[in-house]
């Protein structure tokens, strides 16, 4: 029974989070709405029809309850989560709790604090289902139990089946894994994430009644412990799975059953005790402005408990002390959470923990758990504080690090309900280590315990100090004020040092910050060390200003913001000056190799992935100095053989040698270590920090700073920050893109993000550099600025491995060659070598008729995808954009889509989680002709018998190639009038380019107008029409496609050739 209310509560976490990535922490408690409210609908009902039976009131007074909570929950989304839906993770979660905290008090202002009593509309009489014995006791079930489970299991039975097998459900699942091309299918997302809010809402509520009805009683405070356990449910199960979050549900209520039933005296007053959280969120901040006006905030700070003694009492300096322990502790979390991105929910649980080490050791408490002590300290422990400080901050980061490693491949809302039961059991631990032996005194808290004092001043009373008198509280906000001011400077120090690059870098992308050669596993540790030892030194200072240990809560914070990186004065050459430039040279430290002709040698390398083998027996030799190339058609292995040399995948089998050293590439960070550099396929940087600050991750594999070097700053720490950053400015000088050395990294253009992928990769020294399709979305004139670096960084001293599809590059810059196809390799061959800011949008005109084929081309960082966007209606614009005779502005993406506006965005936008078949469904979303649809279907798939064969599979399984016909094609099913297409080729091998190409040029004769844009500028030129050239966000050229096809001007700028 308890199972199936679980999983009642759980399905509403599981659909929210798995639409919006959102934990509802107001969930819970919307259970209790619904509950008193069946009770006072119930008790009106009863007032009114006192003839009308129990069980139809009961049936009334719910269908009331569920409204009322449907209508709760959407208003929850439309005011708490909808404009934090784009906000860092932790806003949301802060929001969820606020909802939380104000529905509870709201419940009780209405409905009293004391728990109300429900009536018993089934009868409770037990049922013996078998026989007990003397070691097992009689199985009982009641009426109100079984029909508890019933309704529960029919009611998720018809959700699971709503969302699995309708149109309804199509859409929901569309959204939640990608709500943008959701829209473009005609989907409107805020319809569906408020629907499933409200579902949400009325499964709580029939929870709540559910729960209410077996207890017998509801309360205002009813919602929150079981709202955390359904949480649980939901993880236990895979939160954002339906069927998960069922099963999940059902096994805790079993688990908690059995629980109950063997070890209830054991646990009795540990589960069901009530209790009070106290948060508090900080945000501390440290920008540029932050040091204006920092003489006047030191005075205010100075003089703040005089103005408040003045003004209110000892009261307002209790409270200013209060909400510095409160900074205290946010300071703390924010080295976890906001440094490293970690969602600590057990935080508070080291601030207990200093808490009641002071109490032992500052008490004569310990005496009564100890007595042996006595002997040698008669009158109890009272340890100096000079001595308990140190010892609190080292115990606290022992439990920080102990918390730490069974969580450190835990990532999000997984970590948080793992630490946020960390957290549950210290605070039972502390309520209940009263029994069998006395060690915290249980709720009561320890007592009696000795007043701060250190270096032989007391923290209690007055003193009287040249004619004035200063309160001990005085004393204490000074106190709190230096410790504050100390941790301060410590997280400054880290947060600008080698430690807080790495932290920053895990934060944003664990698999790139191991490929820079960090250890993830021992930076996560450190940071919860770090914050548990701020943490237990507040609890210390708590302890002491109450006089006794016992009462905690949870607190939270976030990222106090991060410093714009500077090069100093003479630190390294500026960008273009005379030095700033040079050859790639290998720095000390770096392992240079032997002198062998071979430098990377890869035999019998093989990988399975289940039934499927994705790299068979390949050996590969790379020599010293070559460029290498590794090419084949999409879903060849490719990218897998990739990741296996470079340590991202471990191999099943194979030997693997860099410089006549063997190695096993099973941590990617050791690969690192040993002189393997990579970039990715999919541009993969540290989007939050500098260009600069990338590049100086890039370093962290070849220098040693740490913990102590951060703080002391010793001259040693200096020179090597100093070397690390001449040679950031360095990398980014040699490869072109100084100039932006300050841009936050998500800020630059395509192609100069692949450039500063290769600058990080070159930082770290590598002896073999391997890049994954470094061409990838560029045009043709920037594959031969990319082919002139390529040759530049070889000719250099570097030897590089790449995989490319843009065969004319790979022939051109590659020394030799090795071909895939399905995992093995099909050929290798000696070449001979021969070789020849921010997005904007300004004021951009043009004009696209019915039936006619265009194409917008220009470089990377024109606006092209921008200008798309804004037509789709997916931006917001000024000017005026008309599509039908009709203002776009005025018009949702759905009806511009139903208009026949349809667009295939950058990168395909297919619904990975969904199935072939059911991706084409959704191209239909706002179609109702069912039976042409599954016509159009079937005519598709013996057009591409590929996807016929594989409709029933995750579109996610198919090949790069497969995803962009299966793009199209569900496009199509839109029955669009005007198809904007975004870069159809990227990343696609040249047959399969073709295939995409001839399904491209067969829209003329269906009377498709098109708006194509592609990097490949030539083969957009030849199957349009029209073109429109882009430059720096404005039309800068307009014309037949025939035409500019054969300009020498266009053809040497877009297209990469020299003119005649």
């Amino acid at each position: 029974m308890l199972g199936s209310i679980y999983a009642l509560i759980a399905l509403g976490y599981t659909m929210v989070y798995g639409i919006l990535r959102i934990i509802n922490f107001a969930h819970g408690d919307i259970l209790m709405v619904g509950a008193l409210t069946t009770l006072s609908a119930i008790n009106a009902l009863n007032s009114t029809f006192p003839h009308m039976p129990l069980l139809l009131q009961l049936g009334v007074a719910l269908m009331i309850a569920m409204a009322v909570c449907a209508l709760l929950a959407m208003a929850v989304e439309r005011f708490a989560y909808r404009r934090l839906r784009n906000a860092p993770r932790l806003a949301p979660l802060i929001s969820g709790i606020g909802v939380s905290v104000l529905l509870q008090t709201v419940a009780m202002i209405i409905w009293t604090r004391n728990p109300l009593m429900f009536p018993q509309i089934l009868p409770m009489d037990p049922i013996t289902v078998t026989s007990g014995s003397e070691m097992h006791p009689p199985a009982i079930v009641t009426v109100t139990g079984i029909v508890t489970v019933a309704l529960a299991l029919a009611v998720m039975t018809g959700l699971w089946l709503l969302v699995e097998y309708t149109r309804l459900g199509r859409g929901m699942r569309a959204v939640a894994e990608n709500p943008r091309v959701a829209t473009l299918m005609g989907v409107n997302p805020n319809a569906i994430i408020t629907l499933t809010f409200a579902i949400g809402g009325a499964f709580a509520a029939l929870a709540g009644v559910m729960m209410a009805s077996n207890y017998g009683n509801a309360s205002f405070s009813m919602g929150f412990l079981p709202g955390i356990k359904a949480f649980t449910a939901a993880v236990l199960g895979g939160i954002g799975n339906i069927r998960g979050a069922m099963i999940g549900g059902i096994l805790l209520g079993i688990i908690e059953a059995l629980g109950a039933g063997y070890l209830g005296e054991l646990t009795h007053g540990v589960f069901g005790s009530n209790y009070q959280d106290v948060f508090a969120f900080m945000a501390p901040a440290t920008t540029r402005k932050f040091w204006s006006g920092m003489s006047l905030f030191c005075l205010a700070l100075l003089i703040a408990p005089v103005v408040a003694t003045q003004l209110g009492g000892n009261y307002w300096v209790r409270v200013i002390d209060f909400a510095l322990l409160y900074i205290m502790l946010a300071l703390g979390l924010n080295i976890v959470v906001g440094y490293t991105g970690l969602l600590d929910m057990g935080f508070i649980a080291f601030y207990a923990v200093g808490a009641y080490l002071a109490a032992l050791m500052a008490s004569p408490h310990l005496l009564e758990v100890f007595p042996i002590l006595s002997v040698w300290f008669p009158d109890g422990l009272h340890t100096s504080y000079l001595l308990i400080i140190p010892l609190a901050a080292l115990v606290a980061a022992v439990c920080g690090i102990l918390l730490g490693a069974p969580t450190l491949k835990l990532r999000g809302d997984y970590l948080a309900i793992v630490t946020l039961g960390f957290g549950e059991i210290i605070r039972i631990l502390m309520r209940n280590l009263d029994r069998p032996v006395n060690i915290t005194n249980g709720a009561k808290g320890i007592t009696g315990v000795d007043t701060l004092n250190l270096f032989g001043l007391k923290f209690s009373g007055v003193y009287h100090w040249f004619g004035f008198k200063v309160p001990a509280l005085w004393l204490w906000y000074y106190l709190l004020m230096l410790v504050i001011v100390a941790i301060i400077f410590v997280c400054l120090r880290l947060q600008h040092s080698r430690i807080g690059r790495a932290w920053h870098a895990i934060r944003e992308d664990e698999d790139v910050a191991r490929a820079m050669g960090i250890n993830v596993r021992n930076y996560k540790l450190l940071a919860f060390a770090m914050g548990a030892s701020f943490g237990g030194i507040a609890g210390i200072d708590c302890r002491t200003g109450d006089g006794g240990a016992g009462r905690y809560g949870a607190h939270t914070g976030r990222d106090p913001g991060r410093g714009t990186a500077y090069r100093p004065a003479g630190t390294a050459a500026q960008p273009g000056s005379a030095g700033s430039a040079g050859a790639v040279r290998p720095l000390a430290g770096t392992p240079q190799g032997g002198e062998g002709m071979s430098l990377l040698t890869v035999r019998n390398m093989s990988k399975r992935f289940g039934g499927l083998t994705a790299v068979d027996d390949v050996s590969i030799t790379v020599n010293r100095g070559e460029i290498y190339g590794l090419i084949g058609p999409n879903g060849a292995g490719k990218t897998t053989c990739f990741n296996l040399i470079t340590g991202l995948y471990p191999a099943d089998s194979g030997e693997f040698s860099i410089a006549d050293k063997p190695y096993f590439p099973k941590h990617i960070e050791k690969v690192t270590a040993a002189g393997i550099a990579r970039t990715f396929q999919n541009v993969r940087l540290f989007n939050e920090m500098s260009v600069l600050e990338n590049v100086m991750v890039g370093r962290h594999v070849r220098t040693r700073n740490g913990l102590w070097a951060a703080l002391s700053r010793h001259k040693r720490a200096r020179d090597e920050e100093k070397q690390t950053r001449e040679l950031a400015w360095h990398w980014l000088d040699y490869t072109g893109i100084a100039q932006f050395a300050h841009y936050r990294a998500c800020d630059l253009a395509y192609g100069h993000q692949r450039r500063l992928e290769i600058a990080r990769a070159l930082a770290t020294d590598p002896l073999l550099l391997a890049l994954d399709e470094p061409a990838a979305g560029m045009n043709a004139a920037e594959k031969v600025a990319l082919g002139e670096l390529l040759i530049r960084i070889r000719d250099d001293g570097k030897t590089l491995l790449m995989i490319e599809h843009d065969v004319k590059l790979v022939m051109g810059i590659c020394d030799r060659l090795t071909v895939l196809d399905y995992g093995k390799t099909l050929a290798s061959e000696r070449l001979d070598v021969h070789y020849g800011g921010i997005q904007a949008v300004r004021d951009v005109s043009f004009t696209l008729h019915e039936g006619e084929q265009a194409t917008l081309i220009g470089a990377n960082g024109a606006g092209k995808s921008s200008t798309v966007r804004a037509i789709t209606g997916l931006e917001s614009f000024s000017g005026s954009i008309e599509f039908n005779g009709k203002p776009v502005r005025k018009q949702s993406p759905e009806t511009l889509l139903h208009d026949g506006l349809v667009m295939v965005p950058e990168g395909r936008g297919i619904f990975s989680r969904m199935t072939v078949l059911e991706n084409l469904q959704m191209g239909a979303w706002l179609r109702r002709d069912a039976v042409t649809i599954k016509r159009e279907m079937n005519e598709i798939f013996e057009r591409f018998p590929r996807l016929g064969e594989r409709q029933h599979q995750l579109a996610g399984l198919l090949s790069g190639g497969e995803q962009q016909l299966l793009a199209l094609n569900r496009a199509l099913l839109s029955r669009p009038r005007l198809l904007i297409l975004d870069e159809p080729s990227m990343g696609l091998a040249p047959k399969m380019v073709e295939n995409i190409f001839a399904v491209i040029a067969a829209l003329r004769e269906r009377g498709v107008a098109l708006l194509l844009i592609e990097q490949n500028a030539r083969l957009a030129l030849e199957v349009t029409d029209s073109a429109w050239v882009m430059d720096s966000g404005s039309i800068v050229h307009h014309g037949e496609s025939t035409a500019l096809l054969h300009d020498d001007q266009i053809a040497h700028i877009y297209l990469g050739e020299m003119p005649v």
